[in-house]
């Protein structure tokens, strides 16, 4: 779950007065504008992608109309549940469920090709950047290329997340995701990756914390209890929201 800073959906509206010009004056519009901070509120922002998704008329199954999300997730994902995103776009959304603060979402998408079973991400509304929506079958994407949104010049776009917020969405997308309808197995679990390195003992290759038992928040930390492969017993740490990257579902612990 990557919480850099990205740029998305910004407009700007410049008016430019011409008024009382005299007849061939010439109009010089060079002028560079002073550099501007232009904060995102997380919540309000999952809100409207919310909003908006219910507003749309959308098909069940891979049917048109389709909504889907173009993010910045790469390919190299290698858990089963992010394979059908091509380029970041997350396609055939049949669902979102929020969190409290809906700085997190949690989406159902099916991929294009069979079987078409229902996937699972939890998604940080700081790696969207478009909501796309294609009424028919013409209107859908000659290519897997992925769409971009470009900033406008000396627009500096950034998210101002509440860390405790953040911290309350990782718990509830974690607890929602270990109970029906989205576990629906004894084999399905949630991993966290995390940015954690150290001397831990039994240790945590590469800060994932696998087959997670329970999570809560602590002050504004979150107090994760998860089972570690081969462990008989169970590890509790402590993490910043700002240390997780990712919450992954993993539908089959033996094959992720």
């Amino acid at each position: 779950m990557r919480l850099s800073v990205l740029y998305r959906w910004i407009f700007a509206l410049v008016a430019l007065s011409l008024f009382g010009a005299p007849t061939g004056a010439a109009i010089i519009l060079a002028g560079q504008p002073a550099p501007v901070l232009y904060p995102i509120d997380p919540m309000q922002r999952g809100i409207e992608i919310i909003n908006t998704f219910n507003a749309l008329a959308h098909a069940s199954g891979v049917q048109v109309p389709e909504v889907a999300l173009q993010t910045t997730l790469t390919n190299s994902i290698p858990y089963t549940t992010y394979k059908p995103i091509i380029n970041g776009i997350i396609p055939y959304i049949q669902s979102i469920t929020q969190t409290p603060s809906n700085t997190l979402l949690i989406i159902t998408y099916l991929g294009p090709q069979a079987p078409a079973q229902p996937q699972y991400i939890v998604l940080p509304i700081e790696q969207t950047v478009a909501l796309l929506y294609f009424p028919t079958s013409f209107n859908q994407p000659s290519s897997s290329a992925a769409f971009t949104s470009a900033s406008v010049n000396g627009l500096f776009p950034y998210f101002s997340m509440d860390l405790k917020q953040r911290a309350v969405d990782i718990v509830s997308a974690t607890t929602q995701l270990m109970a029906p309808p989205f576990k629906t197995s004894s084999v399905t679990q949630v991993w966290i990756q995390t940015t954690l390195t150290g001397p831990f003992n039994p240790s945590i290759p590469n800060g994932l914390l696998k087959n997670v038992q329970s999570i809560s928040v602590s002050n504004s930390l979150l107090q994760i209890q998860f089972l570690q492969p081969n462990q008989q017993t169970s590890q509790t740490i402590f993490v910043a929201p700002e240390q997780v990257l990712q919450i992954i579902y993993v539908q089959n612990f033996l094959s992720p």
